[in-house]
């Protein structure tokens, strides 16, 4: 089953624990013709946002990624955001022009590429108080290419995770868009420690339960998960 569809359940679970690690006053809607929050909620939790705009640009299915340095943890990561936005395959050709078509005919903007720069490639373990910041812009324009900045890696990869919350799955035509573009979103976590529990000492759980978890802690920006495995010792030994 393609990861995207195995976080959507999971990702709910979580969603009021991590709408907390949003900052105070953030992602608001700037305008009428900007990101209505009643009517967009894609993000889990919601990022700071600067601007944003009422465009749709159509999303090309196998999106470029360059890095602007070595990293395996990144490329990994650029791997697992391609088949988890692009988990549906694209629907058969048929007479009618799909969203996609319509929009590029319109002259609408395309997002074709993502570049990811990133300040320092360390891939050290984390640790409480890494710099977990990054900005996001995405331009509406022809041929549009998404900037991804991030001082380390790991903001990076909290900053692939908005752009996967952002592109949407057209399941009439399998086509992929991306509204209220352009988009100018400048992000850090409120809370250095953000973490959940997992208590496999008092209640069993299959392997398959702890690692949809860990995705989707993954998925809303967590960083911590506390493993409980061994129940205390009693207080009477």
């Amino acid at each position: 089953m393609p990861r995207q569809r195995c976080r959507d359940g999971a990702r709910q679970a979580l969603l009021l624990l991590a709408a907390g690690c949003a900052r105070p006053g953030a992602a608001m809607p700037p305008t009428l013709d900007g990101w209505d929050l009643d009517a967009y909620h894609n993000f889990i939790p919601a990022p700071n946002i600067a601007h944003n705009g009422s465009a749709t640009l159509a999303v090309e299915p196998r999106l470029g990624i360059s890095l602007n340095c070595s990293s395996a943890l990144l490329s990994a990561a650029a791997e697992r955001f391609t088949a988890a936005t692009f988990a549906w395959p694209a629907a058969a050709a048929t007479a009618a022009a799909t969203p996609q078509q319509q929009l590029l005919a319109q002259g609408g903007g395309t997002l074709a590429h993502l570049s990811i720069e990133v300040g320092d490639a360390d891939e050290s373990a984390p640790q409480l108080g890494m710099d977990e910041s990054y900005t996001l812009e995405i331009p509406a324009t022809p041929n549009a290419t998404a900037t991804l900045r991030a001082p380390a890696v790991w903001g990076a990869l909290r900053g692939l995770e908005t752009l996967l919350q952002m592109i949407e799955h057209e399941p009439a035509d399998g086509s992929y868009l991306l509204r209220y573009a352009p988009w100018s979103i400048a992000d850090a976590p409120q809370l250095a420690h953000r973490g959940l529990l997992i208590d496999t000492a008092r209640h069993w759980l299959p392997v398959s339960a702890i690692k949809r978890q860990i995705e989707a802690a993954a998925a809303t920006k967590f960083n911590t998960i506390h493993w409980v495995r061994r129940a205390p010792a009693s207080c009477d030994s």
